[in-house]
């Protein structure tokens, strides 16, 4: 659903060592947040995601969020985040099909990713 997307926002370039408190505390000034997830990659950036309560919190965050406040002052080393809108569509460049969507096997059999792959292109479809 676009607006349980819309209050989910993308929190790219988070430096090593980057804590969810840090991330709630520089965020919630914008509304309650409601989750909170941090990936850490060997290579490449880190990232993470927040969930807002609200879709408007979420789109302040986004708006707002590498604002400096005033109690920042000259400090050179608050954090400047990539942000944007996080749901999954965002990230999935292709179009995509919920495979646990789809009909189990009747009777309880097992179904191999063919037929799964199958059922969920007819799905799809429709």
């Amino acid at each position: 659903c676009l607006s349980e997307e819309r209050r989910i926002v993308y929190v790219g370039k988070i430096e090593e060592g980057t804590l969810k408190s840090d991330l709630r505390s520089r965020f919630e000034t914008f509304g309650p947040i409601l989750d909170i997830s941090l990936h850490f990659r060997e290579r490449g950036e880190n990232y993470g995601f927040l969930t807002f309560e609200h879709m408007e919190d979420a789109k302040r965050a986004i708006e707002h969020g590498n604002d400096r406040p005033k109690e920042a002052g000259g400090n050179t080393n608050y954090p400047r985040y990539e942000l944007c809108f996080g749901g999954r569509r965002n990230f999935c460049r292709e179009d995509y099909c919920d495979l646990d969507d789809v009909e189990d096997a009747p009777s309880g059999g097992h179904v191999g990713f063919d037929e799964l792959l199958r059922k969920a292109i007819e799905t799809k479809r429709r």
